[in-house]
């Protein structure tokens, strides 16, 4: 029987990929897949910004052999952009680019990589699931895109019957009236989960808030 866990981590040398690495990797091995090496990960999958998803699919396909615990997607960006601009276009492009391309790697490699019992996480957004932000139209079509996306692998037809596939819904727009999600703390959450703590059902989402100090996930 395997003792050690084994985790990929995509986008794991980012905003919120980084914490989670660092929070698995004493009991952990992890692999890390972005576009820059995590030092504190087991392995890295470097990709390269001048390649497409297809090419970045076929690295990973060729670099991983194994069967992994947890498979999680942390990768984030978030930019502004209305309607009405001239450049909504290339905007809304690069946005699925670095948010819902990321998501449909993650998805592909936990096809074919994930293991019995496994957990598949994806990083939504709680502000494009519950509002309309018209000033961030490309990051809200690219993060609602990544939601569809997740009910979509909830469906569990091309993953093991037993797993379980949910999205984190952090905040991480400084807006007025809407705190910012501490990433150390929701990784803290996310490892918890990947051990089998507390996980949340499978298709379920989940957004968080401050409850005496404490990072509290509640679910949708």
């Amino acid at each position: 029987m395997r003792i050690t866990k084994r985790a990929i981590v995509v986008g794991g040398s980012g905003n919120l990929g980084k914490w989670i690495v660092d929070a698995l990797r004493t009991r952990w091995e992890v692999t890390s897949i972005d576009f820059a090496a995590n030092e504190f990960a087991k392995a890295n999958i470097l990709l390269s910004d001048s390649d497409t998803y297809t090419t970045h699919a076929e690295l990973c396909s060729k670099q991983l052999e194994k069967k992994y615990d947890a498979i999680i997607c942390a990768k984030d960006s978030c930019n502004p952009g209305s309607i009405f601009e001239e450049d909504i276009f290339e905007k809304v492009e690069e946005m699925l680019r670095t948010n819902l391309s990321p998501s449909v790697l993650t998805g592909h490699i936990a096809s074919k990589h994930l293991e019995d019992g496994g957990f598949l996480l994806f990083t939504g957004g709680v502000l494009p699931f519950k509002d309309s932000l018209t000033e961030y139209l490309p990051f809200c079509l690219a993060k609602n895109s990544v939601h569809m996306l997740a009910l979509n692998m909830a469906k569990r037809e091309n993953l093991p019957s037993d797993v379980v596939v949910a999205s984190a819904l952090p905040n991480f727009l400084e807006k007025p009236d809407c705190s910012v999600t501490d990433p150390k703390e929701l990784a803290s959450i996310i490892k918890d989960w990947a051990n089998g703590s507390r996980r949340p059902d499978n298709g379920s989402f989940a957004s968080f808030k401050m409850v005496e100090g404490k990072l509290i996930p509640e679910y949708i």
